[in-house]
């Protein structure tokens, strides 16, 4: 055999639907039926990687999910490498957060904001305030 045929050996030859379908089952038969335009019986062969799309459904099924089914289906690598990083992004910024949350809690159990205590004193220059002054004092006489 050539050096061409042997690179274009794989050991599973339906490989390619398997990861279609791997993709296409994150979401309802109906609803992917519905998104490539075909029948539940097609959407369910495509789902369970028995067949592969026809080029009209491949179509659609592009134009629906854009590159993200190319990389999921052609490189997968290329996918967990992806997930994996934005896995780890959000667990930093998730662990930002609880750390900036656990900061402004100390702050506000444990300290005062600048101004608000009270004074010492009060100041001399503020009357004590209004005369107790009974309003009904008329009512009764």
């Amino acid at each position: 055999m050539t050096d061409w045929t042997m690179q274009g050996y794989v050991g599973d030859p339906q490989i390619l639907s398997k990861r279609l379908g791997a993709f296409a089952r994150s979401m309802p038969t109906k609803d992917f039926a519905r998104r490539i335009e075909c029948d539940l019986r097609t959407a369910e062969n495509i789902r369970a990687g028995k067949t592969w799309p026809i080029a009209r459904h491949w179509l659609r099924i592009w134009l629906e999910f854009g590159d993200d089914v190319i990389e999921a289906v052609f490189y997968p690598e290329r996918v967990q490498a992806r997930l994996a990083r934005e896995a780890a992004a959000r667990e930093q910024a998730r662990r930002q957060r609880i750390a900036s949350a656990a900061v402004l809690a100390e702050a506000r159990v444990f300290g005062l904001a600048g101004g608000l205590g009270e004074p010492e004193e009060p100041e001399a220059e503020l009357e004590p305030g209004p005369p107790n002054l009974d309003l009904f004092e008329e009512a009764r006489l």
